[in-house]
């Protein structure tokens, strides 16, 4: 094996111990629990950074410990996750740096970052002034903030870095992950069929068991896979031989989430990248076509799977929503409206709070709060767009849409980078999912969103090297 392989294969292992302890950390209580993810992510940090360097190294375990959001830990009134604690340690290495290199000017923001701090302002303001229950918005808000560590962080931790192979080893470590992820909820998913629900969950529209690998929910699992299918696509083979297996793993991980929205997400960009994008070329064209015939084969399993053993928890739907033997199976659920619909009435319901507060918005996490399931504020909007119209109003929304126009237009302008290129899509990507899950709160879309960035500042650092030179 080369140094390469060597050093990614140690980075896997890292990975796959660091999600199997942090998952076997959910079983101790309180602070104990806490205490063992809190000594596992520094390990795995430790790892990282030996193998990398230190600010590769953290940029990249951030990466990791985003795609093991799953677990949780209970610290006094707040639930700790694995990627804060990345995040917050990176943030640390950021601090040190300043007081070192003395590097201030990373410290002012860009275009998109001020206005990202603009919205969280109104968020604030809105939580103070209109939320039924401020305590809870304004949880909502620090952790909205802290989840934007992941938009902040990769920029400034990779900013003196000169070598543009250090931010070439970080998108490896971004594909690795994608395709780790998909294979482990492929093969969790497959597991039922012995008796296994481990990294299942149910939908409650269909009762059927759906994948969520070590992500959030189903549908949070099957927006990265189709993210993760285009970046293969678009990045594998820059660095790897076997693309093709990338994108099978990463589009078969997609299918078991049963997320139809990331269906046909990762159906038209990667159509359209094929017909206008880079994809065209030969080899890559190639690629695809191979990892879907990979695709096709596992669907062939996953079907096998569904006839071997019961994927459906009768009595777990909503009422009037249990399905019958009749109207079970792959096409019934692909037919199943019941979640379509259960999106478009959230627009029914939250549009009397949005005209009682269509400036500033009801406060950040407010729908819960004002409708209730069962009497917990259990209910979330589950669109982002919906979201922060709810949250931060019409005003809200403005400044957040400016703040996704101002990276989108950086990323055009430097679509010409192969990086860029790919991971522009890929943030696309998960751009078009969140209108089917709003995914804000977790840190891994800011990481996605924060290493385009770092991506596009890379280019603008070598444009200006060769205009000096």
């Amino acid at each position: 094996m080369t140094d390469r392989s060597w050093r990614l294969a140690i980075l896997v292992i890292t990975g796959i111990a660091l999600g199997l302890g942090l998952g076997l950390s959910t079983l101790a209580q309180g602070r104990l629990a806490f205490a063992c993810a809190l000594l596992l992510t520094l390990l795995a940090a430790g790892v990282f950074i030996r193998v990398l360097g230190a600010r590769t190294g953290l940029v990249s375990v951030l990466i990791v410990t985003c795609f093991i959001d799953r677990f949780t830990y209970r610290m006094g009134s707040f639930d700790i996750r694995s990627e804060q604690i990345a995040a917050l340690v990176g943030l640390a290495a950021v601090g040190y740096w300043l007081i070192v290199h003395r590097n201030w000017k990373i410290l002012r923001p860009n275009l998109s970052e001020a206005l990202l701090g603009v919205w969280l302002a109104i968020g604030l303001v809105s939580s103070l002034t209109a939320a039924p229950d401020p305590s809870r918005s304004l949880k909502g808000v620090a952790l909205l903030a802290i989840s934007s560590l992941g938009l902040l962080l990769p920029r400034r931790q990779l900013d003196l870095i000169v070598d543009t192979k250090h931010l070439d080893e970080v998108v490896e470590v971004f594909l690795i992950a994608f395709a780790a992820e998909a294979t482990y909820g492929i093969g969790a998913f497959l597991a039922h069929v012995f008796g296994s629900d481990v990294s299942l969950s149910t939908n409650v529209a269909s009762e059927h068991m759906n994948a969520f690998g070590t992500l959030w929910e189903p549908n949070v699992f099957g927006a990265f896979c189709a993210a993760g299918a285009v970046a293969w696509a678009w990045l594998g083979p820059r660095y790897f031989r076997f693309t093709w297996l990338g994108i099978a793993l990463c589009l078969g991980g997609m299918i078991v989430s049963f997320t139809r929205a990331a269906w046909v997400a990762a159906f038209v960009v990667l159509v359209l990248g094929a017909l206008v994008g880079p994809l065209r070329r030969r080899a890559s064209l190639r690629q695809l076509g191979l990892g879907v015939a990979g695709t096709a084969l596992i669907v062939l399993v996953v079907a096998g799977a569904e006839h071997s053993a019961n994927y459906y928890v009768a009595g777990s739907g909503t009422a009037g929503t249990a399905t019958t033997p009749a109207s079970r199976g792959l096409l019934a659920l692909l037919e199943n409206s019941v979640d379509v619909i259960g999106r478009l009435d959230q627009v029914k319901i939250m549009w009397p709070d949005f005209k009682a507060h269509p400036v500033l918005g009801g406060g950040v996490a407010s729908y819960g709060a004002r409708h209730p399931i069962a009497g917990q504020p259990e209910q979330h909007i589950a669109n982002l767009e919906l979201s922060v119209l709810n949250d931060t109003g019409a005003l809200g929304l403005l400044v957040f849409a400016a703040f996704a126009v101002a990276i989108g237009c950086r990323a055009w302008r430097n679509r010409g980078d192969p990086i860029v290129a790919g991971l522009g899509v890929t943030a696309l990507m998960i751009a078009i999912t969140n209108t089917a899950t709003e995914t804000t709160e977790l840190m891994i879309t800011w990481v996605t969103i924060g290493v385009l960035v770092a991506a596009i500042d890379d280019v603008a650092r070598t444009k200006a090297r060769h205009a000096e030179g």
